[in-house]
């Protein structure tokens, strides 16, 4: 043993050769590169609906509305009309559903769908998992609560007693 020692210890060992910090003009290049790099052009993510989606209920709830108001005329149509609700801000009908918004966030989103469908395919085509979760059956409509974020997704039958959907509200949170 002590002889691997000393033969480690001998002078034609590599030697490790020493980090050298980076210099100041090193530091702002880099400093400069990364400012360049994080604009907010580039930062910015662009929304694209997904393939099979009527409205994406699910990521309009939440937002704010100035900055998805594009995105909302695109699907919902265009604003038709436009009711104060006080303190619980204002509802705007669109020609194809409505949403209700606060302090410029959407809290809630009604989306009348264009045919009355199943609940694992209503789900889908607002944007939610095409599986029903917990929810509870009334007479009137189905209703999930505390699930992807929303408070309460109300999936209302086509008629007393149906199977079908014909309207999904999705209230993100309660005003």
């Amino acid at each position: 043993m002590w002889i691997s020692l000393l033969l480690a210890c001998t002078p034609d060992a590599p030697v490790v050769p020493a980090v050298q910090p980076p210099t100041a003009q090193e530091l702002t290049t880099r400093r400069e590169e990364q400012q360049r790099k994080a604009t907010p052009e580039n930062l910015i993510a662009v929304y694209k609906k997904p393939e099979g989606i009527y409205v994406d209920a699910r990521y309009f709830g939440g937002k704010s509305y100035t900055s998805v108001r594009d995105q909302v005329t695109e699907q919902l149509g265009s604003l038709q009309d436009n009711q104060d609700l006080g303190d619980q801000g204002k509802e705007l009908s669109f020609e194809r559903g409505s949403l209700r918004v606060r302090d410029d966030r959407i809290y809630m989103i009604d989306v009348p769908l264009p045919e009355p469908l199943r609940r694992t395919e209503a789900l889908a085509v607002v944007g939610f998992p095409a599986a029903v979760r917990d929810d509870t059956d009334l007479a009137l409509e189905y209703r999930i609560s505390n699930a992807w974020g929303f408070r309460r997704i109300r999936l209302i039958r086509a008629a007393r007693g149906a199977e079908d959907i014909s309207r999904v509200e999705c209230w993100r949170e309660d005003p």
